[in-house]
């Protein structure tokens, strides 16, 4: 297995994966952003099942979440950006709402 350290390292690696993606580039923007729908709706259906049966892996529900990082890492390389930058940018957010105690609420800019 590569380990993969950080987010720029891994972006690097998912750009060079694109490559096997057989979409027009004009088409990638959605491709990408079902991608992580589709990952998302896998990570919720193995926790359905984790409440129905009580006993999915949990290996199995961090290997959904790792496709859904690529999709995001492959997402934020068609919109010009990086995870590392996404994540500053949340942390930047959340640190404004933690330090306005408005973590928990509704709307994007409370």
């Amino acid at each position: 297995m590569k380990n993969i350290i950080t987010f720029s390292q891994y972006d690097k690696y998912m750009l060079s994966l694109q490559v096997m993606f057989p979409v027009k580039d004009e088409d990638k923007l959605n491709l990408f952003a079902f991608g992580i729908a589709e990952e998302a709706g896998e990570v919720l259906g193995k926790l359905k099942r984790r409440l129905r049966e009580g006993g999915v892996d949990t290996s199995d529900i961090l290997l959904e979440l790792g496709d859904l990082l690529g999709y995001m890492s492959c997402l934020a390389n068609e919109l010009g950006t990086d995870l590392e930058t996404i994540a500053n940018l949340n942390v930047e957010k959340m640190e404004k709402r933690k330090n306005q105690k408005s973590l928990v609420g509704s709307g994007d800019n409370r």
